[in-house]
C-alpha cells in the first residue's frame, strides 16, 4: 500500500500550477558572478614604459648633479622599481604574478652563467658592428662611460652598473613590461617587443642592436623558469663582467710594470690602476 501524499496547503490567491513551469529552472543558489582576471594590456605597458621613462629623465637631473652614478643608481631605484611596484600595487595584480621569485637551484645557475656566455659573445660582434658603422657614435659613448665612472671604487661601480640594474631593469623589464605581454598569442612576437623595448631603454643607435639582442635572451630566460632571479641574474653578470674585467687589467698592468721596473734595475712605478676600458654594455 502506497504511502499517501500530504496535501499542499494552498492560500486563498495561489494555484496549484503557478510555480510549475519554473521548478526545474531556477537554481537552488545563484552563483556569484565570475570575477575577471586583472591584468596589463600590452598598449598599457607601452604608456607605463613610456610615462616611467620620463620621470627618469627628467628626476635623474637634480639627482645625477647632486651624486653622479650614485644618483643615478637612486633614481632607478625610485622610479623603474618603485615605480613599478606601485603600478601593480594600483591596478591590484599580485605581486607575485608580475615578479615571480623563487629559490634557484644549481644546475638554473650553471645554465644562466653559460648562456649568458654565449650571449656575451653574440652582444659583442654587435658591438663590433656598430663600432665599424658609427664609429664617432661609438667613441662618444665610450669616452662618455668612462668619465661617468671617473672616481668610483670597484665595489661603487659593481654597485651601480651591475647589481642595481639587475635589480631595477628587471624589475620594469622582466617583470612589468614582460607580463603587459603575454597575452600575445606568439611568443617570438612577445620576445621581439621585448627585445625592442630594452633597445630603445638604453637610448643609443649603438647600444639598439645589442642591446636588443639581450633583452630577447634576458626575457627567454624570463618566461622559460618563470623566476627573475634567473634573468637577474644573468643582468647581474653581464655588467659585472667588464668591470671584472678592468680589475684585472689593472692587476696586469701593475705586475708587468713592477717586473719591468725590476729587470732595470731601477725602482717599480707608483701603482696606479691602468686606464679603464670602455664599458658599452
Amino acid at each position: 500500500m502506497e504511502p499517501q501524499k500530504k496535501p499542499i496547503r494552498l492560500n486563498e490567491n495561489d494555484t496549484p500550477y503557478l510555480y510549475e513551469p519554473f521548478r526545474n529552472r531556477m537554481p537552488a543558489k545563484r552563483p556569484h558572478p565570475a570575477e575577471k582576471e586583472k591584468i596589463l594590456k600590452p598598449w598599457q605597458g607601452l604608456l607605463v614604459f613610456a610615462f616611467l621613462m620620463v620621470i627618469f629623465n627628467l628626476a635623474g637631473i637634480p639627482l645625477v648633479f647632486a651624486g653622479g652614478m650614485y644618483g643615478n643608481a637612486l633614481d632607478e631605484i625610485i622610479v623603474f622599481l618603485i615605480g613599478s611596484i606601485l603600478v601593480v600595487r594600483a591596478l591590484h595584480i599580485p605581486l607575485k604574478e608580475v615578479f615571480p621569485l623563487k629559490k634557484p637551484d644549481g644546475a638554473g645557475i650553471l645554465g644562466t652563467i653559460l648562456m649568458w656566455y654565449v650571449t656575451y659573445r653574440g652582444v659583442l660582434a654587435l658591438f663590433l658592428l656598430m663600432e665599424w658603422i658609427f664609429p664617432q657614435e661609438y667613441a662618444s659613448l665610450s669616452e662618455s662611460m668612462d668619465s661617468s665612472m671617473a672616481g668610483l671604487s670597484y665595489f661603487g661601480e659593481l654597485l651601480v652598473v651591475a647589481l642595481t640594474p639587475a635589480i631595477c631593469e628587471e624589475a620594469l623589464h622582466r617583470g612589468l613590461l614582460q607580463y603587459s605581454l603575454r597575452g600575445i598569442k606568439k611568443k617570438w612576437v612577445m620576445l621581439l617587443l621585448m627585445g625592442v623595448y630594452f633597445g630603445a631603454f638604453h637610448m643609443s643607435i649603438v647600444r639598439f642592436l645589442p642591446m636588443m639582442m639581450m633583452g630577447i635572451v634576458l626575457s627567454y630566460v624570463r618566461m622559460k623558469t618563470d623566476n627573475m632571479f634567473y634573468s637577474s641574474l644573468f643582468h647581474f653578470v653581464h655588467n659585472a663582467s667588464t668591470i671584472v674585467a678592468s680589475i684585472a687589467a689593472s692587476f696586469l698592468y701593475m705586475f708587468s710594470q713592477g717586473n719591468a721596473a725590476a729587470g732595470s734595475g731601477y725602482p717599480p712605478a707608483p701603482a696606479f690602476p691602468a686606464p679603464k676600458p670602455s664599458n658599452p654594455h
